[in-house]
């Protein structure tokens, strides 16, 4: 394999003009830089990613941890950063964590240990406090959620004024009956029940326990959730409210979509939020 010193070799250079060539310092004599690239292009010449990363003390690769690549929202995330890191001339090494609270230590620390630049992830578990010896070398930030265990920088949306927005918005309209559906009991879904109930409350009401789901955490799962969708077709009043994205929530309006049944989804996504016509005022 050619190294830089073959190609300072064969230009006539140091192997720190070659380095300097290669990176594009703009103080290196332009004769001199032709006679480099033309010894690159002679030698087929090609950086050794393994020590460039041991003299950086990081790989130019930032790397994102997500629960689901199908969920809109994530992908949508992990084209962004891949935009934004190829402006910077780096990579993305992107990974699914699935919603195992045990798996996401033993993926995150394997991605920690390839030396990345950074790290964005967005947790399915309850403590990060694993992380702790990366936090100091290592950039983390989180998405979707906020870190547990672990000082680190978040972005995060309003899981409790997205969810108390759309409740409200059902309840102005003179719903009463509106089911909430989620995965696990924890943040983000923890706030937005909060929302849910908390706007239940602005009117002078108390949501129907009934109506609260969980472990819902695919599109089988929300197409199959019998307990809720069995107690909203009892009444011509009834609305469900979804809080994961259209990937999740698709089959289950498709499958229960009936006059006085409604269905919202998206509350993490608003890109790819969307209502059913059944949202509007009967008669309205």
């Amino acid at each position: 394999m050619t190294t830089m010193r073959d190609v300072a070799e064969v230009a006539k250079v140091s192997a720190k003009t070659v380095s300097r060539v290669f990176n594009q310092d703009p103080h290196v004599l332009p004769e001199t830089r032709m006679r480099v690239e033309a010894a690159m292009r002679e030698l087929n010449y090609v950086p050794n990613a393994v020590a460039t990363t041991f003299r950086a003390g990081s790989a130019p690769i930032i790397g994102l941890a997500v629960p689901d690549l199908v969920d809109p929202f994530f992908a949508s995330i992990a084209q962004s950063v891949g935009i934004v890191a190829a402006g910077y001339g780096m990579s993305v090494s992107v990974t699914s964590i699935g919603n195992d609270q045990l798996a996401e230590r033993k993926i995150v620390e394997t991605l920690l240990s390839q030396s990345l630049s950074g790290l964005l992830i967005a947790p399915v578990s309850d403590d990060q406090s694993y992380m702790k010896p990366w936090i100091d070398r290592t950039p983390i930030v989180f998405v979707d959620r906020l870190p547990v265990g672990v000082p680190a920088d978040s972005f995060t949306q309003d899981d409790y004024g997205g969810a108390f927005s759309a409740t409200k918005c059902l309840l102005d309209r003179g719903h009463r009956r509106i089911a909430f559906v989620g995965d696990a009991p924890n943040q983000p879904t923890a706030q937005r029940l909060e929302g849910y109930c908390a706007a239940h409350r602005g009117h002078g009401a108390q949501p129907d326990e009934r109506l609260i789901v969980f472990d819902i955490w695919d599109r089988p799962a929300g197409s199959c959730s019998g307990r809720c969708n069995g107690e909203a077709r009892r009444t011509s009043d009834s609305h469900l409210l979804i809080k994961r994205s259209k990937q999740y929530g698709a089959r289950t309006c498709n499958q229960g979509s009936q006059p006085g049944v409604c269905f919202i989804w998206g509350l993490s996504d608003g890109r790819h939020a969307d209502t059913c016509p059944h949202c509007h005022r009967p008669g309205s």
